[in-house]
């Protein structure tokens, strides 16, 4: 049977995601299209494939020094001393089996989730403006927990109760992406394990909430669109594209702003960039890499298609290797449309590290 969740599922993906933003673009944002936004899109893309034909093989050690290191200089930027209390808790936890532990990590995830909506007072749902505040690492603890334990919980057994509890709170953050993260990567989980049709139900009624999800939205933010929900979708696409185009023609073929990656969180730094103003913008995974060193800087797709591809490589003997493909596919199909620079590099090196 033909590998419908390959990593070059996002490579179609991406092409699909561009070529949908072209189509509408007049529609909705008419500007001047850059030529040179076709060459890095084909050197992005071709790097990542390249990627998918190479096997890492790194001692374990080196990951996780890396692994440590990175967090240390990003938690005390964000937390200041705070940050020599995040590493050795992360450092314990990389060590317990994530498998054995799967309930053990949901609940706590489900916990710390809880714990953050006590901590800011507020549903964000309903309060959109909060949506920042929320972003605390409280929060952020407790949804890559979620997410670990839920995965490997799946890997055993499949819970339609554990799958609605999840996505119930993280559907009250109002966080679209982590829900997506959320249905993707249990959909990929059960379509290795061959289960997928028998909770097709399940995704239905996931896909009906999310929907409602982002009327929900729509409703509550302090935006008011003018677009209704299917419009709102082909603008965003278009919107990405927009910003992307901005970002080619900002950066030229060395770049612009030489030091993103020193940023824990980019989004605001790229939006204020190329649209004048501070504002957590979307540009693809691209996007960043490009404007920081241009076509110095794509090449590290290599690395996102290697790392895939050689925990897909492991799934064949290693059954444990699925729930990390799973969600690490997750968010690279996202990356069509976020740029998660430079935080998208430790579900990356974590995956690496757990199937080493």
């Amino acid at each position: 049977m033909k590998d419908f969740f390959n990593p070059n599922i996002f490579i179609f993906t991406y092409i699909l995601f561009v070529f949908t933003g072209l189509i509408f673009k007049t529609r909705y944002l008419d500007y001047s299209l850059n030529p040179l936004i076709f060459f890095y899109v084909f050197c992005g893309l071709f790097c990542f494939y390249i990627g998918t034909k190479i096997n890492l093989k790194i001692k374990k050690e080196y990951i996780l020094f890396i692994i440590l290191v990175l967090l240390f200089y990003y938690s005390f930027i964000l937390y200041s001393y705070y940050a020599f209390l995040i590493v050795a808790p992360v450092f314990f936890i990389l060590k317990l089996d994530f498998k054995k532990h799967s309930k053990l990590f949901y609940f706590l995830g489900v916990a710390l989730l809880i714990i953050n909506f006590i901590y800011i007072r507020d549903i964000p749902l309903f309060n959109p403006d909060l949506r920042r505040k929320a972003l605390t690492i409280i929060f952020v603890c407790g949804y890559s927990l979620l997410y670990i334990g839920f995965n490997f919980q799946t890997l055993k057994k499949f819970s339609p109760k554990l799958f609605i509890l999840a996505f119930f709170i993280l559907f009250l953050y109002g966080y679209r992406t982590y829900i997506l993260i959320l249905i993707l990567s249990t959909a990929i989980i059960l379509y290795y394990k061959k289960e997928i049709k028998s909770n097709l139900w399940l995704f239905v009624l996931a896909l009906i909430f999310f929907i409602v999800l982002n009327i929900a939205f729509l409703s509550f933010t302090s935006q008011k669109w003018k677009l209704d929900f299917l419009n709102l979708i082909f603008y965003r696409i278009s919107y990405t594209v927009y910003v992307l185009n901005l970002i080619v023609e900002k950066s030229g073929y060395f770049g612009y702003y030489h030091g993103l990656w020193l940023h824990p969180i980019t989004g605001g730094i790229v939006g204020k960039i190329v649209l004048g103003y501070e504002h957590n913008t979307t540009s693809t995974i691209l996007g960043p890499l490009i404007l920081d060193f241009g076509i110095i800087e794509v090449p590290i797709m290599i690395f996102f298609g290697s790392v895939l591809a050689t925990i897909r490589k492991k799934m064949k003997n290693l059954k444990r290797a699925v729930p990390y493909y799973s969600i690490l596919l997750s968010i690279t199909l996202l990356c069509v449309e976020i740029s998660p620079i430079p935080l998208i590099i430790f579900p990356y090196l974590i995956a690496l590290y757990k199937i080493s």
